[in-house]
């Protein structure tokens, strides 16, 4: 989590995620890349590419100028010592971003989702669904009704499959910054009345990970479940968290369609921040 790369559009949700970042980078000794993206100026039927050039030149610059404000602005606001870069990207933003962070070794990326609270309500961008359905490293949506507050409990939402665990470090991680405890949560769906298996295997899973780690503010839950999607949705209200996090499942190119709708969705039902981390994240 050194390297946090965090995307503006200069709006207050992705102002809020820049101060998150900001505070993230603070507690690891890391570095906050800030970048915007623009669609650049072309040659047209009647202007020239040298036109069109110097005009992308000019905007680059007036662009990179309102970052360094901003970074001035948060830096003196909330008195962090974190060094920041400041760039400007050209379009397309999901493409163009998900290459910086591949050659940059960006550890994690902390973007803004605009919306009005509320499962039904929501709208999270196309860029953010998409990002979070891609990115090869932890992503971090902050929404736009959340207050920043000290973080003091983070659930992770687990099927208890194997390859959930490789989540589980960089869950840890990220609490253990914040001295917050850790709550894993299973969403079970019984489908018979003697059906005891669940409750075995999370059982087994939870021992697993109690003698892999060495917790001391971990514990584990599992809720039965007629719906899922119905159950996350008030998650908050039945085990109030300060941050969700979950691992986003690696699936076959048939399935992808799919995958970015329920990751979409997840990151509908809450309205603190959710932390999603990639299946087969190498650690």
């Amino acid at each position: 989590m050194r390297r946090i790369l965090v995307p503006v559009d200069f709006s207050t949700t992705s102002k809020k995620a820049f101060r998150f970042a900001v505070d993230l980078a603070t507690k690891t000794d890391g570095v906050v890349i800030l970048v915007h993206f623009y669609t650049p100026e072309k040659k047209t039927v009647f202007g020239s590419q040298e036109i069109a050039d110097r005009n992308n030149k000019n905007t680059e610059s007036n662009y990179l100028k309102k970052l360094n404000r901003l970074k001035k602005k948060v830096l003196e606001e909330s008195g962090a010592n974190v060094v920041i870069s400041t760039i400007v990207g050209r379009t397309p933003v999901i493409e163009n971003m998900l290459k910086y962070a591949a050659f940059h070794q960006i550890d994690m990326i902390v973007m803004g989702t605009q919306g009005a609270g509320g499962l039904k309500k929501v709208i999270i961008g196309s860029v953010a669904s998409n990002i979070i359905a891609e990115a090869d490293i932890p992503v971090i949506l902050i929404p736009e009704k959340y207050r920043m507050k000290k973080i003091e409990h983070v659930v992770f939402t687990t099927d208890i499959k194997k390859t959930d665990r490789k989540a589980l470090p960089i869950v840890f991680d990220f609490a253990g910054l914040h001295d917050a405890a850790v709550t894993v949560v299973n969403l079970f769906l019984k489908l018979h009345a003697d059906d005891q298996k669940g409750k075995e295997d999370f059982d087994a899973y939870a021992y697993h990970v109690r003698k892999t780690y060495n917790i001391s503010k971990l514990d584990f839950k599992q809720i039965e479940t007629k719906s899922v999607a119905k159950t996350m949705e008030n998650l908050l209200e039945e085990l109030p968290y300060d941050v969700l996090a979950m691992a986003r499942r690696k699936l076959q190119p048939q399935d992808r369609i799919f995958q970015k709708s329920f990751t979409k969705d997840m990151a509908f039902m809450t309205t603190q921040p959710l932390i999603v981390v990639p299946e087969g994240i190498s650690l």
